[in-house]
């Protein structure tokens, strides 16, 4: 009837051909009948993996089941909108437009925005503040260091005991208290009538999760003893005061009221009723565990695989313990059961990774920023084009797939211009103190050279160089020593974009900007006139830093210099140096040992637009 709606929820299986067959009986003509599809997890089954692929015969393979099943579907209905539904859309945007009947976003997409109180993979990882917020006119929000590096020697104790089964990993030991402690202080903040969850996968293989579900019992066993009788377990009441003084730095850097600040022994008292209460569930393919969300509030540690690596969500999940990589962008988002809402607890959470799925996280941050800003195309013109009409890009990375050989359709490599872009360092090589000061020498040799008398709006800047040759920003490019981390903005990419560009006179002419910095840093003395301040830029790993520019610097630079922005003729280079004791007040470090500790020179980079449209790879239709 279709004065009455009906909904129906069907798994991506053999459920929508029962669909399908329920449709075709009814007396409603089915041109008369509006319907509305929702695909969630449009990624995950509904790409056709047979793209591409012929039989024996050299004929195309017939779609993949699911994919086959929802085009009959859409077919069926005539009066229809199909709407995708992902986190993950990069193989959504691969699939083959020219394919009418398959499930390409060819009207529009929709990037939503992140709600308040959401953490996601920039807040985490990578760019999860504004631009505006390292202005140092505004005050800066604290970084969320939340983030525990697994090392080389922790994940070799990890797979010692997965072989032996003989005690917790020390990592794995850490965890489990951090949780304890996380919890005991959720109940000290009135919090009781949550769930709190803990996440350990250590292997997408089965059999070492009831190893691991075995020695984590035994190390709870241990923390039930410190609850109840903390006097007999010295050590382990010291090692949990001490972390506990951790998270009450992480607590008071947010000055957040919402976040109260309690001291060890006000949180502590909840610990008997709390580990008393934990339950350890083990989830694979093989297991018959269930989590249950509903009734008395739950304390679950989950061990577990691939159960756990796409859309179930943990209740109050606080702790997680990583230790599988991957090399795809939709799978590495969709492992991260951390990102969501921890409304009231943000502070008191703790993800425990290796350092290079960190960075992987970080980058992969950068490339969904990238991606974001592409789709906007589709929303913010006056008559935007569709995604038929102008494809969406994702930029490549040198080390992960962008999604399986199976989902990429007819995405290609292609290259895109640098133009109408500002590129700027953000990884730096820090374990070399030697590089560090050969930079900030190479700066000061090139601004010394620099030909005329800057134009300055003060004694400390910003000052600004105009029509600086080409020729000196390359040999200043030739001597900066880039980070080996620094994937897109490296010495090999700039040096042979702006080479090419030359040739066609394009980018011949450069400004060269020293913007002021942070007023309450320390002076730099560039020659011995020409002086700006130091800027702040909390480390997000131990190589790489969230974002280096300030938006404020380049409209100053437009405005003091009455520049086009679109002169493809024009550059312009923005030096900063960015103190080394950077984020040490917030417990974060660039150099764990200070005798090493150098200030950091970071480049930004404006170029124009291009007539040439020199590039860079991306991969798209």
């Amino acid at each position: 009837n279709p004065k009455r709606p009906q909904l129906a929820v069907i798994k991506k299986n053999k459920r929508i051909e029962t669909l399908k067959q329920w449709l075709e009986k009814t007396h409603t003509p089915l041109k008369d009948l509006p319907a509305l599809i929702i695909d969630d997890e449009c990624d995950q089954s509904s790409i056709n993996t047979n793209y591409g692929k012929k039989d024996d015969e050299g004929y195309d393979l017939d779609p993949s089941a699911t994919n086959g099943r929802i085009r009959d579907l859409l077919a069926l209905l005539p009066k229809c909108v199909y709407v995708g539904f992902t986190a993950t859309p990069f193989a959504n945007v691969l699939i083959d437009a020219s394919v009418e009947e398959d499930l390409y976003p060819r009207d529009f997409i929709a990037t939503l925005p992140e709600p308040p109180g959401y953490f996601g993979p920039r807040k985490l990882f990578g760019l999860g503040m504004d631009p505006s917020d390292f202005s140092p006119h505004e005050k800066q929000k604290p970084l969320l260091a939340v983030i525990k590096n697994i090392s080389e020697d922790d994940a070799s104790e990890i797979d010692l005991a997965l072989e032996s089964g003989n005690g917790a990993p020390t990592i794995l030991a850490n965890a489990l208290l951090t949780f304890v402690l996380s919890s005991c202080a959720r109940l000290a903040r009135g919090q009781g009538r949550e769930h709190f969850s803990m996440l350990v996968h250590p292997s997408q293989k089965t059999e070492p999760h009831e190893i691991f579900s075995k020695v984590i019992s035994d190390e709870l066993e241990l923390l039930k003893g410190a609850a109840a009788r903390p006097s007999k377990f010295p050590n382990i009441m010291q090692k949990a005061k001490d972390e506990w003084e951790k998270f009450r730095r992480i607590t008071k850097d947010q000055e957040d009221a919402e976040l109260p600040d309690y001291s060890f022994d006000k949180i502590w008292k909840f610990a008997k009723e709390l580990t008393g209460s934990i339950e350890i569930k083990v989830l694979n393919m093989h297991s018959e565990a269930s989590l249950d969300y509903t009734g008395i509030p739950k304390r679950y540690v989950v061990v577990g695989g691939n159960r756990l690596s796409r859309g179930l969500t943990l209740e109050g999940l606080s702790v997680s313990v990583f230790t599988r990589s991957t090399n795809t962008y939709d799978t590495l988002l969709q492992m991260g059961r951390w990102f969501g809402f921890r409304p009231k607890y943000y502070d008191l959470t703790r993800i425990y990774v290796s350092r290079e799925m960190e960075e992987l996280f970080a980058d992969l941050a950068r490339v969904e920023e990238d991606l974001r800003s592409d789709l906007k195309k589709y929303a913010q013109q006056q008559n935007p084009p569709t995604p038929l009409d102008l494809m969406p890009r994702i930029r490549r990375h040198p080390t992960m797939a962008i999604t399986s050989k199976m989902k990429m359709g007819a995405g290609r490599p292609i290259s895109i211009s640098f133009e109408n872009t500002s590129q700027q360092t953000v990884a730096f090589p820090i374990d070399k103190k030697d590089l560090l000061r050969k930079n900030i020498d190479a700066a000061h040799a090139f601004i010394g050279g620099l030909p005329k008398t800057p134009k300055s709006a003060s004694e400390e800047g910003i000052h600004i160089w105009k029509d600086v040759p080409s020729a000196m920003v390359l040999e200043f490019i030739k001597e900066y020593e880039f980070s080996p981390d620094a994937r897109v903005v490296n010495r090999q990419n700039l040096e042979g974009y702006i080479s090419r560009l030359n040739k066609i006179g394009e980018l011949t002419s450069w400004d060269i900007v020293l913007p002021r910095g942070n007023p309450k840093q320390d002076v730099h003395p560039w020659t011995k006139d020409i002086v700006t301040r130091k800027i702040e830029r909390a480390p997000v790993t131990s190589r790489s830093i969230r974002i280096l520019s300030s938006p404020g610097d380049k409209k100053a630079w437009l405005e003091m210099t009455g520049r086009d922005p679109v002169d493809p003729t024009r550059g312009c280079l923005m030096l900063y140096l960015v103190d080394r004791n950077s984020g040490k007040d917030k417990g974060l470090n660039f150099f764990e040992n200070p005798a090493n500790a150098e200030d950091i020179l970071g480049l930004v980079m404006i170029f124009p637009e291009s007539e040439s449209h020199e590039t860079i790879e991306y991969v798209s239709q």
